[in-house]
């Protein structure tokens, strides 16, 4: 079973001949979010699910089914330490 962003990127080729741009301004998206919709990157929020099933078929359950890659969580930021000379001068 092909994923929601695979189901996108077919109708990106067979209704625009692969051409991302033509298919953002026909969902009125931008053609960052098209690639990233179509590489499975992010899912849509409901209302635009809504609006790609309305233009290509592609049900709004397929998103919700589909695998996200999301992106690696950075570290959580540490509060520094202050120096032995800067505890010195606060206590003054």
């Amino acid at each position: 079973m092909q994923s929601a962003g695979e189901m996108f990127a077919d109708w990106i080729e067979r209704r625009f001949d692969g051409n991302q741009v033509k298919a953002a301004k026909a969902l009125g998206i931008s053609p960052a979010l098209t690639s990233y919709l179509k590489s499975n990157g992010r899912a849509p929020g409901r209302a635009l699910a809504i609006r790609i099933q309305e233009a290509t078929g592609i049900p709004v359950t397929a998103w919700t089914s589909s695998p996200v890659h999301k992106p690696k969580k950075q570290a959580k930021k540490t509060r520094r330490q202050p120096k032995a000379s800067q505890e010195v001068n606060a206590n003054v």
